[in-house]
């Protein structure tokens, strides 16, 4: 039975506003230190992601993978150099890569902004701090298991 939405069209439409939304968080731009062009150029190929998703170009899922684990490492680099810097003064962070750590970090900008009323620079940093990744590493889970699952499927037919 086919439904309004199947879950190709929710996919589709999760991997486009993910992205522009993600794009919009750079605007206005500005290049403090290499690791914002390194998020910038990913934002761009997102856009790209986003396009193709939309014309329903054959190899979109592919791409948003890839583009989804690109961005994913990123972080990961990001938030082990974040808890780096964090250890001179706090020894104490328990690993490499202290998320919790990172989480409140971001949410102290989130809540500075607030408070300042920049309620716009708030959402943007909330967005990509915290949300991207999430909604990025839900999509990756998404496309694989769909991928293993259509994969198992075809292998009990044969």
């Amino acid at each position: 039975m086919e439904t309004a939405f199947d879950n190709e069209e929710i996919l589709r439409g999760a991997v486009c506003v993910s992205w522009v939304l993600y794009a919009l968080t750079f605007i206005p731009f500005s290049a403090e230190y290499l690791i914002q062009l390194v998020f910038a150029a990913i934002a761009g190929l997102g856009l790209v992601v986003a396009l193709l998703s939309i014309f329903r170009v054959r190899l979109w899922k592919l791409a948003a993978t890839l583009v989804a684990i690109v961005l994913l490492l990123v972080y990961v680099d990001y938030w082990a150099s974040i808890t780096e810097m964090a250890r001179s003064s706090k020894p104490e962070l328990p690993s490499s890569l202290a998320l919790g750590h990172v989480v409140r970090q971001a949410w102290t900008i989130v809540t500075h902004h607030l408070s300042s009323g920049a309620i716009l620079g708030a959402l943007k940093v909330a967005y990509f701090e915290l949300a991207m990744p999430l909604v990025q590493l839900v999509l990756l889970v998404a496309f694989l298991s769909q991928r293993l699952l259509s994969h198992s499927s075809n292998r009990s037919v044969t």
